[in-house]
């Protein structure tokens, strides 16, 4: 019997939708517009935002880890662009 591989559409379309909703929202807390986001700016904004975040300058551990986080799914983004 031939066994065929499935390609899940829904699972992949919800995984699709929570990557783009994900990218909005780190896109939105890193301070850029999609249609104008640039590596440079993308450095600036995180320069900017680490140094009020970083925990040796009073931020959180947690919001360090967001904005690193966010940081990293937008340079895939941009690279993949």
């Amino acid at each position: 019997e031939k066994v065929r591989s499935r390609f899940q559409y829904r699972a992949f379309s919800t995984a699709t939708a929570a990557l783009q909703s994900d990218l909005a929202l780190a896109l939105e807390f890193l301070g850029l517009e999609p249609a104008t986001a640039s590596r440079k700016i993308l450095r600036r904004n995180f320069r900017r935002l680490s140094k009020k975040l970083h925990p040796d300058h009073g931020g959180s551990p947690d919001e360090f880890r967001r904005l690193s986080a966010c940081k990293e799914l937008v340079e895939n983004w941009l690279h993949r662009r």
